[in-house]
């Protein structure tokens, strides 16, 4: 199937009417990739139930942190879904490869931004903040 750069062209149609419920719709999430032979180009996540209503779990998210160069590079991972993932350094203004993005279980992402020019790696490290939708809710519970 030949697609236009650019536009909006169905591939597949598919029904989950079978595999959701009531029961189960606030925790099943359908992941879809996009490879470009051993590359993937996107990870994308949909819910069957609104974020708010998601039976969300401690994603146990965890974070590999190197430099190259003038660039810090992270590693995230994640042991169940984690939605809405925010890398914050405190203190600082980086921009970062990506904002608020998902990751699902097992899964890694990679997330870059620019050594900010007063702080050296070991600074950074003490200044990474991590937080999903799941800190949110338990955030409101404390």
């Amino acid at each position: 199937m030949d697609i236009a750069p650019l536009a909006d062209t169905p591939v597949c149609s598919l029904d989950f009417t079978d595999q959701i419920s009531d029961d189960n719709r606030r925790r099943v999430i359908f992941v879809c990739e996009l490879w470009q032979g051993e590359q993937r180009l996107v990870c994308c996540t949909a819910t069957f139930a609104p974020n708010k209503h998601l039976e969300l779990v401690d994603p146990g998210l965890m974070v590999e942190m190197r430099q190259e160069g003038d660039v810090l590079v992270f590693g995230v991972t994640a042991q169940s879904l984690a939605r809405f993932v925010e890398l914050r350094l405190e203190g600082t203004n980086a921009v970062f490869s990506d904002n608020y993005f998902d990751i699902p279980a097992a899964d890694k992402v990679r997330i870059t931004c620019k050594l900010p020019a007063s702080m050296t790696l070991d600074q950074t490290r003490a200044a990474l903040r991590v937080r999903s939708l799941y800190d949110s809710y338990t955030e409101l519970t404390s």
